[in-house]
């Protein structure tokens, strides 16, 4: 029966015959997996370690991110410091939505990188704000 309530009805009379073999380029797609190992099942087993890799490499690419170039007295945008902070601030509060993450200690270390890469701490606090908020809406 189809969800909408109606019955399905063959086009052609069954005979009882085998359904022909399937390829097994087909059958791989559609057999399900081995189950999951006793360690996948239980997830991250060193979440601690997971975490603070995270925030790490999340302040090296803060740390990384291109800074901006004078030229003539005149400042030319490089774009990428603040994007940096905002999507740093947006993977790290994915973890911290499922509580995997510090929520304060975190988004201090991220605000104060900010700050080391010539962000204002009022611009750092903010780019972290939205970027945090975002990430906690669509935990990983």
């Amino acid at each position: 029966m189809h969800a909408s309530g109606r019955h399905y009805r063959f086009q052609q009379a069954w005979t009882g015959a085998p359904h022909p073999a399937c390829p097994p380029q087909l059958r791989a797609l559609v057999q399900p997996g081995a189950p999951p190992a006793d360690r996948a099942a239980a997830g991250i087993l060193h979440r601690d370690r997971y975490t603070h890799a995270a925030l790490d490499g999340e302040l090296q690419r803060i740390a990384q991110a291109p800074q901006p170039v004078f030229h003539s007295g005149q400042r030319i945008p490089a774009g990428g410091r603040n994007n940096a902070v905002h999507l740093a601030a947006f993977r790290l509060g994915q973890l911290a939505a499922r509580g995997d993450l510090d929520d304060a200690g975190a988004r201090r270390e991220l605000i104060d990188a900010a700050v080391q890469v010539s962000l204002s701490r009022t611009e750092g606090h903010r780019t972290v704000d939205s970027g945090w908020r975002g990430g906690r809406r669509r935990p990983r």
